[in-house]
């Protein structure tokens, strides 16, 4: 996997940090204003040079903004685009360093999709993983059940060398992730991404997609 750090800006004014991981044409990773150094998400693909990358914050994925922008051996340019503010501005950043990473046994053993031991033909929840960098991972957490109650969230989550990390924003206190072996443990403290009657909060077995 390539790891990619870059420096920029969006507007020629607002100084952003990027870094992006790629996985074949998968690529996740976060990016922050240097003003603020708060995290924000991405995650999309790379076709011929061309990536397309989501934003999630404030635990909103609905593509509203996005990067989309050419990459070269030098720098990643394009278009930052809001939709929902009929926001497009011009993002221009330069290749600060590129890594090429080898993922540990550990990693592995961590990365990956999990399913809950409760699932069944009226419950379906769902955690999937993946490695960004420096013990940082994507989550996707996803809830349905036969009555209709859904949910989901997105984030990042940094694990301590206990393999334990803990994600709180405005409308959610605390999910704490737990990895025991193929296991991960969630639990879940006033969270507000599903409805009553269901719950992220649970054990999940690593299967196979």
């Amino acid at each position: 996997r390539r790891v990619i750090h870059l420096s920029g800006t969006i507007s020629d004014k607002y100084h952003i940090k990027m870094i992006l991981t790629f996985n074949d044409n998968e690529v996740v990773g976060f990016y922050y204003y240097e003003k603020y150094i708060e995290k924000i998400l991405l995650e999309g693909s790379i076709k011929n040079e061309i990536i397309t990358l989501h934003e999630v914050f404030n635990d909103e994925f609905d593509c509203v903004k996005q990067f989309i922008g050419n990459l070269s051996d030098s720098n990643f340019v394009g278009i930052w685009v809001d939709q929902e503010q009929h926001k497009k501005l011009k993002f221009n950043t330069i290749i600060d360093s590129i890594e090429v990473i080898t993922i540990s046994s550990q990693i592995l053993e961590m990365e990956g999709y999990y399913k809950s031991v409760f699932n069944s033909e009226n419950c379906s929840d769902f955690i999937e993983l993946k490695y960004i960098i420096d013990d940082i991972f994507y989550f996707d957490i996803s809830t349905d059940d036969q009555s209709g109650c859904t949910g989901q969230i997105k984030g990042l989550v940094q694990f301590s060398k206990k393999r334990i990390g803990k994600f709180s924003t405005k409308d959610c206190d605390e999910i704490l992730f737990t990895f025991l072996n193929t296991r991960l443990i969630l639990n879940e403290n006033n969270c507000s991404f599903h409805g009553i009657n269901c719950y992220f909060e649970g054990e999940y077995i690593k299967k196979r997609r």
